[in-house]
């Protein structure tokens, strides 16, 4: 088997809760049927939408990811990033890698959603995501319109992101009327394009008329193939009845 390197911290719950997602989705009944995992929990690389924000003092994220990433080139063969507003330096940190192949959580949603013949998606991100354009050249190189909150929805889900980042009860009344509004703008499916929120268990907090995509669940089910893991048949069917 391939060695996954997990480039994390960016929030420390969203990086377990990865960890979790992909030792659930792989069908092992041994330890050794889990593929390896090196797990880098950086919290101390700065925010990565204070800066893409231009936010005074906001610090450069890029050297501290790329020391990361770095640190498992080495000994990995696949490395994972679950924080898509870090994807905006995907090609920075890609150059550091003289070894492992760096996951683009972005292109795996894209893709997604190119199969299924998808041509609205609201995109649930953080400020940052949006303004760096993570989603944007691809999705429109894909054919696909991208449908975002309003600007006050866009508030109230960056005040979700960081209540779950501290660890905190989000207000799943103000994340409905999130997910209402970009279906009512003709959001076809909902992209999940922050790993704090794939942490919400939507399929029972948040029943919504339109299907969503985890950008997580595609990041883990791809470094679970990859490294040589075999994707547990119920998981493929439990993201087909929510997909």
């Amino acid at each position: 088997m391939k060695t996954l390197g997990i480039l994390g911290g960016m929030g420390p719950m969203a990086t377990a809760c990865f960890m979790e997602r992909i030792t659930a989705m792989t069908a092992a009944d041994t330890d050794q049927e889990q593929i390896p995992v090196i797990v880098y929990s950086n919290t101390q690389i700065p925010d990565r939408s204070a800066y893409l924000l231009g936010r005074p003092q906001a610090e450069n994220p890029v050297t501290a990811l790329r020391q990361t990433a770095h640190f498992l080139d080495g000994a990995c063969d696949y490395i994972a990033m679950p924080c898509v507003t870090a994807h905006a330096f995907y090609t920075q940190i890609q150059q550091e890698l003289s070894h492992a192949v760096l996951f683009n959580m972005v292109e795996l949603t894209v893709q997604s959603l190119k199969a299924q013949n998808i041509k609205k998606a609201g995109l649930l991100a953080t400020d940052g995501t949006i303004a760096g354009g993570v989603f944007k050249e691809s999705l429109k190189n894909a054919g696909i319109e991208s449908v975002l909150p309003g600007a006050l929805s866009q508030k109230s889900l960056m005040a979700l992101i960081y209540r779950i980042k501290a660890g905190k009860e989000p207000d799943m009344a103000a994340f409905n009327r999130i997910l209402q509004e970009l279906v009512s703008g003709g959001a076809e499916r909902i992209v999940l394009g922050c790993t704090e929120i794939s942490i919400l268990n939507l399929k029972e907090k948040c029943p919504c008329a339109v299907p969503y995509t985890d950008c997580m669940e595609l990041l883990a089910e791809a470094a679970v193939a990859a490294c040589g893991g075999q994707v547990a048949q119920k998981w493929r069917q439990m993201r087909k009845s929510i997909n």
